[in-house]
């Protein structure tokens, strides 16, 4: 502001200047002007949340504490910070040594897992196991005969094959040219069938004619084919439980029957059929063959062959 200086009345001159200072300083602080001035002036730099510095008194996991004022410039940011996985590692490859150790838990998990649950697939087999032998699974045994039960509750199950009778017994004849039966399949398969609530098991042979009989009801089946010598068919005798002594399986279904050869001599009289130089345990031949001429040999009982007797409990 500017106040026209006057000679002529007083001090005119003196209050204007006093005055146009007055005015000048009050009006210097006023909201307006410093409006202007904060609108005219440059604006500040804009403040960023920078990572930590490293410092030698940060606290931190000992395990994972490094005493930055030794790293080197390879282990900052190009503007001199550090990364969040640097200061918990102190070292650049902290990533990959995170997910390495990560990996390495998981695989231990794993195999730990992988074990515990073959550990108990063995535990629920060995008791699965015991409880089947314990009810004749692998072949009746006692009061408590799984296969004697069953029989007994279904009556008669012989799955389509004829049943036909000779001396008191029941007897089927089971398989075909095209069949592929071990001995064991034949006796679980034999172990199923019931006959008016009796169990099946692969049969035994008394007698010649006994023998001949289950021969004519071989080459009588339909199945039956002469080609390559003919189809041979398992009984039910074995020397399993004792090398050189044959049983036949008996009604209770183990191997431990009436013994009907011992040392290659006929045990007690009992009649056997085996054709000269049998048995010869030839490669652990434990089970009974008859051939389609009737005559018997020791062979594997994972030798696959066409046909098998069974024959049902009195």
């Amino acid at each position: 502001m500017c106040v026209r200086r006057s000679d002529g009345v007083g001090n005119v001159g003196g209050m204007n200047d006093q005055f146009s200072t007055l005015l000048l300083a009050v009006a210097t602080e006023t909201p307006i002007l410093n409006l202007r001035r904060r609108i005219l002036s440059p604006a500040p730099p804009l403040r960023t949340r920078s990572r930590p510095q490293p410092s030698n008194h940060l606290i931190m996991d000992p395990r994972t504490a490094t005493d930055y004022s030794l790293a080197s410039p390879l282990d900052v940011d190009e503007d001199g910070s550090f990364t969040i996985n640097q200061l918990k590692r102190g070292s650049s490859d902290a990533p990959f040594e995170r997910f390495s150790e990560t990996v390495r838990e998981y695989v231990a998990l794993f195999l730990s897992s992988t074990f515990l649950i073959a550990f108990m697939a063995f535990v629920i087999a060995i008791c699965a196991m015991d409880k089947v032998n314990k009810m004749g699974g692998g072949g009746p045994h006692g009061p408590d005969d799984h296969w004697k039960m069953r029989c007994q509750n279904l009556g008669t199950a012989t799955y389509g094959d004829d049943v036909f009778s000779y001396g008191g017994h029941h007897y089927q004849v089971v398989g075909g040219h095209w069949a592929k039966l071990t001995w064991r399949m034949a006796e679980m398969d034999a172990w199923s069938r019931c006959y008016k609530g009796k169990v099946g098991k692969l049969a035994m042979v008394n007698s010649a004619e006994e023998n001949e009989m289950l021969v004519a009801k071989l080459h009588a089946h339909g199945g039956y084919s002469s080609v390559g010598g003919g189809d041979a068919a398992w009984l039910g005798g074995a020397d399993l439980e004792t090398e050189g002594t044959w049983q036949w399986l008996g009604d209770s279904g183990s191997y431990a029957g009436e013994t009907f050869l011992k040392g290659n001599v006929p045990y007690k009289g009992a009649y056997n059929n085996f054709r000269a130089g049998e048995p010869n345990n030839n490669g652990e031949e434990d089970c009974l063959k008859m051939d389609p001429d009737g005559q018997w040999v020791d062979d594997s009982c994972y030798k696959q062959y066409q046909y098998f007797f069974v024959e049902f409990e009195k």
